[in-house]
């Protein structure tokens, strides 16, 4: 705001801001009282604002309009809750080109949340899955960048373009903007949301904490636990060597002779340790500590330096307790009968029995920053780091039964059905080094960075096993099957090896001129680059039977002692090598940007920054793996090379307060490397394969319009809306598909495109206009919602032929609706926040054909937290939280008994368009019509930490 007057109470000292609302005041080192004021606003009065000799002291302050300006008013307030950084993220949203929303490091420390993941669902228009993958605007991973300072992060899942944010912890986090639309100067290549998480460099006041907190868990804390046998460094999330796999193995027929076996035999030895046998133990209590610290330091002539650093030691052991599944090939307990002429009305039958057990996970996080900048009069260089390591142990347990089992034998209790466990121990490290300089001379400013990232992904000796349960008399005698011709079950084991290293680096120039003092403008080109590598090896091996009359046979003993070396003979058993061919998967990446964006300020009421990005895409696949022998293929769709990314934002200020936005911006998402290998993965939680489509991905294309209104009351207040529309030309699904055996299979393959309308608001706002008071004041109402409809257009049948059709359905991940409320209240010592999370339907896998799809029903999630603070300097905080406070559990339905009506189609039409709802039917899930597939709950947790500042 222009021409508020700044003065230090009691000095005589004061100053004007300029047409950018910018001061500077100089003083000497002390604390002071400063006063600000203009006409028809209320006057703010800052209290306890301390200058160091050498540093800046920021204070962005906003002003509130008075609304009887006959009156005197002044507000008064401290100089930590005046600088909060609720309002700073406010100020960055209405001053940024792009259409923006966010979180700052302030509104996390209201929440629960302890991870980014857990933290990005209370901005608007975002969703998580799992508190880990994010969905912005109801468009699901892989349409969505995530970034961390500026570096696009390489995908944490080998097999999908996911970013895991639950491995990032709060504690390094200073704000979370999400970007819904793109300006050319941003390396951005997304449909949905720009996710970028940012850190501290230079702190504005030293720091030194500490928390250290503990959590319990309903479903988890001190019960039974199932696990696998545990390493002596897990609760470091480190492996001492127990789950190391065999190297250089070679594919070998089971010996058919004596003779010949011993090649065979030598290699089946090497299998020594048994991570089989499954052991019963307890849930321990969530442990977290953390530690933080942040220097500043005065050099000659003004300039300074400084840097931050974090360490970061969690451990969860978490369980989500399965009611029922049928996903992969679990046999349903319903039936449905559609109506038919002769019987004009549907009947569906319910089954007492279940496929239940529980997941159980074990999780080990240990990382760390150190961020150090220094800054040199108009220059300033910084080096940004982040190293975390995570071990994530996931077994899962299902006692049920198979697709192809009789239902009138289980209802009868003659099939005891049989109990299978995969267990999967991946190892996560993540690394990011960044070094990034900024320059200014006179109107020319200059940027660069050079930067490194890798991911390593290792999943080591995940096993597969089925325990067979066979009647004795009254008792239950169980033994495992081993089976020759069998594949992952009934008895297996794999090993995945994943990494990925990027190198990015750019450049860019800005110039400012003007052509007068209403108009001014800046010219900004540069260039952005990027080369990736990426490997991916799978080993999987079998237990099988080596010179016995039969393929097949049982084991009772117990595995410990089965599977210490001993049973590995010519007509005992032995571990072959299976269904992996090639030795990895090895491809490359190599993308040059260059930009031209202006940027200008055509008075003080509009705005416009448009330009053009390019952008040279070029993979190359360098070796390969695949399941079958001929199933290896270097066919990759026809993308084109260049790509040309225009992009336009207006912005008119009719105030200071108010904003309207009109965006467009073109972008491209670029198929991942996950999404080129040719050999499948098994996702134990689906209990699916993941193929990805052999003819070769394309590039999907988005063109995106954006329209927002933002209104911003006062300092830390908001109330926005908005509308937006996408095209997307080839869009990039995960599609389920059942294969002849009825199973359901995951395919990665190119739609035709996709056409999206949506609406979004938001509101941040005091409570004080209600009346007088100190706790009106400190109480915030606030809220977000996002509400969209989706048309997709795709090909008749999976492989891309027979035409196209409009699919009754949404994109991957989509629901129709998301909203975010919440209640804050912020007071000096107390501290309160209420937050409510829901989602609508949401596709978790969209079908080829109705039978292969699931739908989340509804979902809403309530959390809590109550702070205090401590002692005078009110630098010793304790906050207690309650997250899921209502116990809401997961449930997934198909709706496929829905589409029941057979219509009158030629043949070749696609799955979808064959059927249409039938009598008393709906689109949502209808209790007696639809199949439920998956039923369970996590429980609530509460948490408790202590954090001491000094």
């Amino acid at each position: 705001m222009p021409g508020a007057n700044i003065n230090v109470t009691g000095m005589g000292l004061g100053t004007q801001s300029d047409i950018d609302g910018n001061y500077t005041l100089e003083l000497e080192p002390g604390e002071y009282t400063i006063e600000i004021s203009i006409i028809s606003f209320q006057t703010q009065r800052i209290t306890g604002v301390k200058v160091n000799e050498g540093s800046e002291t920021p204070l962005v302050v906003s002003l509130k309009e008075d609304a009887q300006s006959l009156n005197e008013v002044i507000i008064i307030q401290d100089y930590k809750k005046a600088t909060a950084s609720v309002q700073g993220m406010l100020l960055q949203q209405k001053k940024a080109a792009q259409f923006s929303d966010g979180i700052s490091s302030e509104q996390i420390a209201r929440t629960p949340d302890k991870d980014v993941g857990s933290a990005l669902k209370r901005i608007t228009g975002v969703t998580t899955v799992g508190d880990k993958y994010v969905v912005v605007r109801s468009m699901a991973e892989r349409w969505n960048q995530a970034v961390m300072d500026g570096i696009t992060l390489p995908s944490t899942d080998a097999y999908q373009q996911n970013f895991s944010f639950d491995i990032i912890p709060t504690a390094i986090v200073e704000s979370i903007v999400v970007s819904k639309s793109a300006t050319p100067d941003m390396y951005a290549n997304f449909a949905g949301g720009y996710v970028e998480v940012k850190t501290m460099d230079i702190p504005k006041e030293n720091f030194t904490n500490f928390s250290i907190g503990t959590s319990y868990n309903s479903e988890s804390t001190f019960k039974e636990r199932l696990t696998k046998k545990e390493g002596d460094h897990d609760y470091l999330g480190f492996d001492d060597g127990r789950r190391d796999y065999p190297t250089n193995l070679t594919a070998l027929e089971i010996p058919k002779t004596a003779a010949e076996s011993g090649p065979f035999i030598a290699q089946s030895k090497q299998f020594t340790k048994d991570n089989f046998s499954t052991y019963k133990t307890y849930g321990a209590p969530g442990t977290t500590l953390q530690f933080g610290i942040g220097r500043t330091y005065k050099l000659k002539d003004d300039n300074k330096w400084g840097f931050v650093g974090s360490l970061i030691f969690k451990n969860t052991q978490e369980k989500l307790d399965i009611e029922h599944t049928e996903r992969g090939n679990y046999k349903s307990n319903s039936e449905f009968l559609a109506e038919t002429k002769k019987t004009p009305y549907s009947t569906f039958t319910k089954y007492g029995f279940k496929n239940s057990g529980a997941n159980y996970n074990y999780n080990s996080t240990l990382g760390g920053m150190f961020n150090a900048a220094i800054q040199l009069g108009n220059h300033k260089i910084t080096s940004r780091n982040t190293v975390m390591h995570i071990y994530n142990n996931q077994l899962n347990q299902i006692a049920g039964w198979d697709i192809g089992e009789s239902t009138s034998d289980i209802v009868s209790g003659n099939d005891l059905g049989s109990v299978t466990e995969s267990n999967y121990p991946v190892y996560t490290t993540f690394i990011q080094n960044k070094i990034e300089g900024n320059h200014k001379f006179d109107k020319l400013e200059i940027n660069w960075y050079g930067a490194y990232g890798n991911v390593t992904k290792d999943t080591k000796d995940a096993t597969f096993l089925e325990i067979m349960k066979q009647k004795v008399g009254d008792d239950e005698l169980l033994y495992y099957d081993v089976y020759n011709a069998g594949a992952r079950f009934p008895f297996s084991r794999s090993n995945f090896t994943n990494d990925e290293i990027d190198y990015n680096v750019a450049i860019n120039f800005k110039y400012s001129f003007d052509f007068s003092d209403s108009f001014t403008n800046d010219i900004k080109a540069g260039y952005f680059g990027t080369y990736k590598k990426a490997t991916n090896q799978q080993e999987s091996a079998k237990l099988v039977t080596v010179g016995q009359t039969s393929d097949r046979a049982k084991i009772y003993d117990p595995l410990t002692r089965f599977l210490d070396g001993s049973n590995y003979y010519y007509g005992g058993f032995g571990w072959q090598d299976f269904g992996i061919y090639g030795n990895k998967y090895v491809g490359d990446v190599k993308i040059h940007s260059p930009f031209l964006m202006l940027d200008d300020k055509i008075s003080r009421f509009a705005r416009l920054v448009w330009g053009v990005r390019a952008e040279s895409y070029i993979y190359t696949q360098i070796e390969s793996q695949s399941e079958t022998p001929d199933g290896f293929s270097e066919i990759q769709g026809d993308d084109k090379v260049w790509q040309f990314l225009p992009s336009a934002s207006l912005i008119i200020s009719p105030t200071n307060k108010t904003n309207v936005r009109f965006g467009y911006n073109k972008s491209v998402l670029r198929p991942q490397f996950a999404e080129r290998l040719t050999i499948p993965y098994y996702d134990p939680i689906r209990s699916a394969k993941i193929y990805n489509y052999t003819g070769g991905l394309v590039s999907s294309i988005a063109n995106n319009y954006d329209l927002k209104f933002e209104w911003f009351p006062s300092g830390g207040e908001i109330l926005s809306f908005g509308v937006y529309h996408k095209k997307i030309d080839d869009p990039i699904e995960a599609v389920g598909y059942l294969n002849p055996s009825g199973v359901r299979d995951i395919y990665n393959i190119n739609s035709n495109n996709a056409k999206l309308w949506g609406v979004e608001l938001e509101f941040y706002k005091s409570l004080s206009f209600l009346g007088d008071g100190e706790i009106l004041k400190d109480l915030f109402v606030y809220g977000n919602a996002s509400v969209n409809d989706t048309k997709v257009t795709s090909y008749v049948n999976l492989d891309g032929t027979g035409g196209l059709y409009e699919a009754n359905r949404p994109l991957y991940g989509q629901s129709p609706y998301t909203y975010n409320l919440g209640l804050d209240y912020v007071g000096e010592r107390l501290g309160f926040s209420l937050r409510h999370n829901a989602i609508g339907d949401q596709y978790i896998l969209v079908g080829f054909e109705y039978f292969a799809e699931e739908i989340r029903k509804p979902y809403a999630v309530t959390d809590a937290q109550v702070s205090y603070k401590f002692f005078k300097e009110r630098n010793l905080e304790l906050k207690c939280s309650m997250k899921n406070m209502f116990d809401a559990g997961i449930e997934t339905y198909n709706n496929a008994n829905s589409y029941s009506k057979i219509e009158n189609v030629p043949d070749g039409t696609n799955p979808r368009a064959r059927f249409s709802l039938g009598a008393g039917a709906t689109t949502k899930f209808d209790q007696d019509i639809d199949r439920e597939v998956f039923k369970a709950k996590n429980g609530r947790t509460i948490s408790v930490s202590i954090n001491y500042s000094f």
